[in-house]
Formats: C-alpha cells, sequence, structure tokens
C-alpha cells in the first residue's frame, strides 16, 4: 500500500494522498472566482462553475451546482469536513469527496472552468495534469494487480511503425 505521503498514479486518475484527511480551512467566492484553502497548505483555485453536491456524482444530478449557486457560508459549512477522496483525472477534471458526503467537481465537459492545486505556493496539479516536479513521491499502481509497479513503464509504439490492419492477433 502506497505511503499517505504519496500521489497514487492510475492509468486515468491520481489519488492526492497528501490532500486526504485535510479539512477544509476557507473559501473565498470573489467575483466569479473559487478559492478553497485546506490544512497543511493546500489550495484549490477555480471558479463558481466548479460544482457542489450532496453526494451525487452523475454529471446532469439534480442537485449538482455551480458553488455560486450557495452562499459563501452555506458553501463553507457543505466543505467543513475532511476531504476522504481526492480524485484528479487525466483529463482535466477533479472530484474531492468530503467526510460528510458533499463533493466537489470540476467537470470534463466544463473546459472554461479552471483548477490548479496548490501546496504551499508549489503548483501541484492544474487541468493540463501534474507538474514535472511534484512536492510529492508519486507511485504508480498496476490497475488490475493494486500492486505498485517498480519497472520502467514499456515504450510506446513508435510512429512510424505501420501495422495497418491485420489478421494477426498478435499484431
Amino acid at each position: 500500500m502506497p505511503k499517505r505521503s504519496a500521489i497514487v498514479e492510475y492509468d486515468d486518475r491520481w489519488i492526492i494522498n497528501p490532500l486526504r484527511h485535510c479539512a477544509c480551512t476557507g473559501i473565498d467566492l470573489e467575483a466569479g472566482a473559487a478559492v478553497l484553502r485546506f490544512e497543511s497548505g493546500f489550495v484549490l483555485r477555480t471558479s463558481a462553475g466548479a460544482e457542489l453536491s450532496a453526494r451525487s456524482v452523475s454529471g446532469g444530478a439534480a442537485d449538482r451546482h455551480p458553488l455560486d449557486f450557495w452562499s459563501r457560508e452555506d458553501a463553507a459549512r457543505n466543505l467543513s469536513s475532511a476531504v476522504v477522496s481526492p480524485v484528479f483525472f487525466k483529463k482535466g477534471s477533479l472530484r474531492l469527496g468530503f467526510a460528510n458526503g458533499w463533493n466537489v467537481f470540476v467537470s470534463p465537459s466544463k473546459p472554461d472552468v479552471p483548477a490548479e492545486l496548490w501546496h504551499e505556493e508549489r503548483l501541484v496539479w492544474s487541468r493540463a495534469g501534474l507538474v514535472d516536479e511534484v512536492p510529492f513521491p508519486v507511485v504508480q499502481i498496476d490497475r488490475w494487480t493494486g500492486e505498485e509497479i517498480t519497472a520502467p513503464p514499456w515504450p510506446e509504439r513508435p510512429a512510424e511503425l505501420d501495422l495497418g490492419s491485420s489478421d494477426d492477433i498478435n499484431g
């Protein structure tokens, strides 16, 4: 099992374990911008277009609303517990699940909503992915076995290798 201080990488997402169990200590909603501050120096910078929902994770859910749907006080109350599921997707979206059942989303269907996760003035993640020099170790996990990958990944197939269609299933 990866260390609590590591970022766990899967094929399609990163789990930012150092953000897990951090409580939201403040939220600023001004002029369309949203800044969520967490314990341990984490800050999520996004816009009021990020969504907040109680327990619903489906994109079209009726109770999933932009952050500015709620007053600052209501949003702060809804996010007043610890993060239990800090998931940042490689397609540029995110889902933060809180212990009280509320979730923050930045949807892949809304590319105009900015999102950046910072830790102590250092960028960790943006909608383009993890930064090159992440302030935490990154551990790759095999999606089938759940085991840590310790060998380097296989290289990609060279683009100049045009194998086209073949009846050979090993091709």
